[in-house]
């Protein structure tokens, strides 16, 4: 399937919607049953992907109990495997496949990147007769809770199932989204050692507490790249942080080999997997420091969710000519 066209939606759009499946996630967030207590009267088809670990974890036990009660089927997935995820997805939309319009609401706030980049890749390339394809992806932004003390990353890389090898000689152009725990984007730059780097961050953010943080804890490498090189980017206006991502990628495209390694926020890494459904060529990294990486147990902010709404169609009706898609208002 091709991407068509994305754009930004408010709740009450999102609630007014009717979506044949609405995927959620389960973990040790208080912030994972948000959305799905606001959505009581949805009459969908409710899935609750829940992470085979921290299933002791107190917050987590009373996730597991707010889905039952929503009528939310579990389906267990490992935290950084692609393999769950396509098990889940051949499962639950064995019915779906024969329709021509799907529409699905994901929950992404609780995913990790594999999670829902597996969910996007899935559809792109799976073979059925659904002609347009409705993916809406909410996030529900948290409170500010202070960073833990840095841990080393241990996976740095494209993200498992959906990357392709690159045989170009070009150098390496590094866009990374910034997150706010020390070192972690310093170390995928010394490791990569680009050609150039840039950095995108979140400014105005929901709190400004993060912004601050995010500046302070990466004011090293701030400083080294220059004004030219930093981009600040609402994080609640998707169409103008995607003018922003896709405008840089487009002037470095031809040039150089892009590597966009979104550390945080979700809404970023969303932005960046969409731009490499639209240019293969460009990959999106990980950038984790696995099992024994910190653990944050993110409350809801009180503010809306930010909702992306992506439409995708079969490509046998897309039209021949390549498509250069944008966030529309």
């Amino acid at each position: 399937m091709k991407l068509k066209y994305a754009n930004q939606i408010k709740l009450n759009e999102l609630s007014a919607s009717n979506y044949d499946v609405i995927i959620v996630a389960s973990g040790y967030e208080t912030r994972a049953t948000s959305l799905a207590q606001k959505l009581e009267e949805q009459n969908s088809k409710r899935i609750v992907i829940a992470f085979e670990e921290w299933q002791d974890h107190e917050q987590r036990i009373k996730n597991d109990a707010i889905f039952k009660s929503l009528g939310y089927l579990p389906y267990p997935a490992k935290e950084g495997s692609c393999e769950s995820i396509i098990t889940i997805l051949n499962d639950v939309f064995q019915d779906f496949l024969f329709k021509q319009d799907v529409s699905v609401l994901i929950d992404y706030s609780c995913m990790t990147k594999v999670w829902y980049a597996t969910i996007i890749n899935y559809f792109i390339n799976k073979d059925s007769i659904i002609r347009n394809l409705d993916l809406t992806f909410s996030y529900t932004p948290s409170k500010y809770s202070d960073p833990q003390p840095p841990m080393p990353n241990k996976y740095m890389g494209p993200i498992p199932g959906i990357y392709c090898v690159s045989t170009s000689n070009k150098p390496t152009a590094l866009i990374i989204g910034l997150g706010y725990e020390m070192e972690r984007a310093q170390g995928i730059v010394e490791y990569l050692d680009p050609k150039t780097t840039y950095a995108f961050y979140s400014n105005p953010a929901f709190d400004k507490k993060f912004v601050s943080v995010v500046e302070k804890n990466n004011a090293q490498l701030l400083s080294s790249l220059g004004k030219e090189n930093v981009f600040k980017h609402p994080i609640g206006d998707l169409k103008s942080t995607d003018a922003q991502l896709t405008s840089l990628c487009l002037s470095l495209k031809s040039t150089h080999r892009i590597i966009l390694a979104p550390l945080g926020p979700k809404p970023f890494a969303l932005l960046c997997l969409l731009l490499s459904a639209r240019y293969p060529e460009i990959d999106v990294w990980r950038v984790s420091a696995g099992d024994s990486g910190n653990k944050y147990d993110r409350k809801p902010a009180n503010t809306e969710p930010v909702i992306c709404r992506i439409v995708f169609e079969r490509e046998l009706i897309a039209t021949e000519e390549k498509r250069e898609v944008s966030m529309t208002s």
